[in-house]
């Protein structure tokens, strides 16, 4: 009998509701942090690529700070979404 069959059949005769309802919670953890792990992932490229970017284009860097401090001229500002949509050139990269 082949393993997946095997283990369909233990799982079919598990009574206990409970026991299912434990198997299905530790199914959905594992699928949610294989999710987190593709997202850190394609965060982190993206992430990576932009900086590449940036750093091998000194002019383009320049500019890009210059507009990051017509923005947010106080360092310890939070920029909002509003802040963020009018940054045309951080847009544009």
């Amino acid at each position: 009998m082949l393993l997946a069959q095997v283990r369909v059949q233990k799982l079919l005769s598990i009574s206990d509701s409970r026991r299912l309802v434990q198997l299905f919670d530790s199914y959905l953890n594992k699928i949610i942090v294989i999710r987190f792990v593709v997202v850190v992932t394609q965060t982190g490229n993206a992430l990576s690529f932009f900086l590449h970017n940036v750093a091998s284009n000194p002019d383009k860097q320049e500019k890009l700070f210059a507009e990051i401090q017509q923005f947010l001229p106080d360092p310890s500002t939070v920029p909002t979404l509003d802040t963020l949509q009018n940054m045309v050139y951080l847009k544009a990269h």
